[in-house]
């Protein structure tokens, strides 16, 4: 729809026909919401898991859009949705041992991973903290745990060469919390951070 600025609006229309008793359509009621910014969001998660290079590595308020955007359409299509944080374990002794470009070339080669892992609906970001976050749409928090735990395990089986090309056992500790319908994004967020803590600290025992 043209705006009377200029711009273009995406505009979601639905409307219903009501009938007299004989069947015959009398009357039509219908809504009209503006969707751009909605659409201009998921244009963008598009465009940015379409980056050829690695997982793509979104600030922390682009990150909250896109939290935003997730939880939206979960309450609205009334479908579940798992957020899963990754940490690699014991980063920043292998920062000291290695040094920071290893950190680098350690978070590429599991961003390769995490392509390779998910499924084409789930959605894999790599973040500025040096760890790493998943969305798995239309799946119950049981099978969203269970490929969690595959994935760890396949990072534990991966062998990942240091830059003197010897081989280093990498470890993660994951997090997973289910988003609540109704629950704000703030809370989606803490609780998913609060279980990876919980994991970490169950790892450093």
């Amino acid at each position: 729809m043209l705006h009377k600025d200029g711009s273009y609006l995406w505009i979601l229309d639905r409307g219903i026909k009501i009938c007299n008793e004989y069947g015959k359509p009398y009357r039509m009621i219908g809504t009209h919401k503006d969707i751009t910014k909605e659409k201009e969001m998921r244009e963008k998660i598009i465009a940015m898991q379409r980056q050829e290079k690695g997982l793509v590595l979104p600030g922390d308020n682009e990150f909250y859009q896109i939290v935003q955007h997730k939880t939206a359409e979960s309450n609205r299509y009334k479908t579940p949705l798992i957020l899963i944080m990754i940490e690699i374990d014991r980063l920043d002794d292998l920062k000291q041992t290695l040094g920071n470009q290893f950190s680098e070339h350690l978070r590429q080669q599991l961003s390769v991973i995490l392509k390779d892992f998910i499924r084409a609906s789930d959605f894999a970001y790599s973040l500025e903290n040096e760890k790493f976050a998943i969305f798995v749409t239309q799946t119950e928090y049981k099978m969203a745990y269970i490929l969690a735990d595959r994935l760890r395990e396949a990072i534990a089986n991966f062998k990942i060469k240091s830059p003197n090309d010897k081989e280093i056992d990498i470890t993660v500790s994951v997090g997973i919390s289910e988003y609540i319908s109704g629950n704000d994004v703030e809370t989606f967020i803490s609780n998913t951070a609060h279980a990876l803590s919980d994991a970490r600290k169950k790892w450093t025992k």
